[in-house]
C-alpha cells in the first residue's frame, strides 16, 4: 500500500513537481476506494491506464515511420527520422531493433526496441 504522502516523496524525488489541485486530482482518479491510499489492485489499474496509452502512441509513431504503410518501417524509411546520425550510427540502430535481421522493423520490433532504450534510461 502507498499513501499518498509517499507518493508525493517519490514523484518529487524524480523530479515531478505537480500543483496540490494536479496531485490531488490524480489521487482521487487512482484511489478507487476513495482510503486515500494507493493498494496493490488500484496500482495495476493505473499502470494498465499508462500502458495503454503508451501502446497508442508507440502505435501511432510506428505508423508515422512507416511511410509506405506496409507495416513494416525500412531502412529507407528510418533514415528520414534519423537525419542527425552518420550512416553507419543510423545502420547500427537500425540493426539493434531489426531482432529478427529480415531488413525491415515490425511494430512488435519496434515497440520493443523504443521501450528497451526508454527502460535502460529509468
Amino acid at each position: 500500500m502507498i499513501t499518498k504522502e509517499e507518493l508525493d516523496v517519490e514523484l518529487r524525488a524524480r523530479g515531478k513537481q505537480l500543483s496540490e489541485a494536479d496531485f490531488d486530482a490524480r489521487i482521487k482518479r487512482i484511489d478507487i476506494d476513495n482510503n486515500g491510499n494507493i493498494d496493490f489492485y488500484e496500482f495495476l489499474v493505473a499502470m494498465a491506464e499508462i500502458l495503454e496509452k503508451l501502446a497508442t502512441a508507440l502505435q501511432q509513431a510506428f505508423n508515422l515511420w512507416d511511410t509506405n504503410g506496409d507495416g513494416m518501417i525500412s531502412l529507407k524509411e528510418y533514415r528520414k527520422f534519423r537525419k542527425n546520425l552518420s550512416d553507419q550510427a543510423i545502420e547500427t540502430l537500425f540493426a539493434k531493433i531489426d531482432l529478427n535481421k529480415d531488413g525491415y522493423i515490425s511494430s512488435d520490433e519496434f515497440v520493443e526496441g523504443t521501450l528497451s532504450r526508454f527502460t535502460k534510461s529509468l
